[in-house]
């Protein structure tokens, strides 16, 4: 430490008078580094690309040699008929299955599980008492106003649509008379026994019920 501040001190008015140049002349001397940096990039940046790409066309080389190598061997090498390979599994040969052991108990005593019953029956079935229930509470005595009510118009049938609104055809359109509340559309159907009571014929026309009665009936 004493070398060194001997040394400071013999050449203290050189660094002060070098320092003071350096503030001077740096503001002139940036563009000198920054081109001299630049210059650096411009070689630098090629060059490095240039034995990146070298690089990797070598070792693309290497393993295209080893693959046509790995190639050539297992061409000349010869595998005996009915030899098993390691890792081929053969195909057409199903492995056996181990069965549930509760299901085979159950199978063996004859105590299997009983299947539940479709339900499709009961759904049609409750649903054509819905449609009945419907046509006796409230569907029996609006159509037969409205029929009392066409009647009247001099007009003997009239169509009902998914949605149940009535309607009656004139020359060029539909006529809108009426509507069904809750209208059982899908169980229409089951309907024409208790309309054929009442002496009024249905009959499904695309997506429409249409009702006639009177002379309407025999067209």
């Amino acid at each position: 430490m004493e070398d060194v501040r001997q040394w400071l001190e013999s050449y203290r008015k050189q660094l002060i008078v070098a320092g003071a140049a350096a503030m001077v002349l740096a503001p002139f001397l940036w563009t000198f580094f920054l081109a001299v940096l630049f210059q650096v990039l411009c070689i630098a940046i090629p060059v490095a690309a240039v034995g990146t790409m070298i690089q990797i066309f070598r070792k693309g080389k290497i393993h295209g040699q080893k693959r046509a190598k790995d190639g050539s061997y297992a061409k000349d090498s010869k595998i005996p008929a009915g030899a098993e390979v390691p890792g081929a599994r053969t195909s057409g040969v199903s492995e056996p299955t181990e069965a549930d052991p509760v299901q085979e108990r159950e199978r063996k005593a004859g105590t299997q599980p009983l299947k539940e019953p479709e339900q499709d029956g009961r759904s049609r079935s409750n649903s054509s008492c819905m449609a009945l229930t419907w046509y006796q509470m409230e569907g029996r005595i609006r159509i037969l106003r409205l029929v009392s009510r066409l009647e009247k118009e001099g007009i003997r049938s009239f169509s009902i649509s998914p949605e149940g609104i009535c309607c009656v055809r004139e020359k060029n359109r539909y006529r809108r008379v009426g509507a069904l509340r809750a209208f059982p559309y899908r169980e229409a159907h089951t309907l024409k026994n208790e309309l054929g009571k009442d002496r009024i014929q249905a009959a499904r026309k695309g997506r429409y019920l249409w009702l006639s009665w009177g002379k309407e009936c025999g067209r």
